[in-house]
């Protein structure tokens, strides 16, 4: 819970975006993150809302808005990640910081690779990976 909480502490300081828009976060389910919830809301007050389902339905409700900050802590196999870096690309601008969960030096082999794949591809730039953090950091390429 320390991590989580330095985590979007930074998340909110370090990202100008972040001082004035609204962070809505996509989960699979409330589990294990009730605790975070309230984090997350003293960082964003008022500006916090979390979207629980399947990506694959509830990302496609949201067509036609666009997000200055996406964080995906998605599914660990190849083509989970691929698709949702690929899906959350549709609500992204020019300068849209993309965050991905579990990737980096200590992150898991299927997701670095996806994440690699998407650089490669030239749909997102930089290979900025905080391996103590256990995420990659870069902006989408429109």
């Amino acid at each position: 819970m320390k991590a989580l909480r330095s985590y979007y502490k930074k998340l909110s300081e370090s990202l100008p975006v972040c001082s004035s828009k609204t962070l809505r976060l996509f989960r699979r389910s409330r589990r294990s993150f009730e605790n975070a919830q309230e984090i997350i809301t003293k960082h964003f007050p008022g500006r916090f809302s979390m979207v629980c389902g399947d990506s694959k339905e509830t990302v496609p409700k949201y067509a036609g808005k666009v997000f200055d900050v996406i964080h995906i802590d998605g599914g660990h196999d190849y083509e989970t990640a691929l698709k949702d870096m690929q899906n959350m690309k549709s609500h992204a601008h020019t300068g849209t910081h993309i965050i991905l969960d579990d990737c980096g030096d200590t992150g898991i082999p299927e997701v670095n690779r996806a994440w690699k794949q998407m650089i490669e591809t030239n749909q997102i730039s930089t290979n900025h990976c905080e391996g103590s953090k256990n995420s990659c950091r870069g902006f989408y390429v429109m």
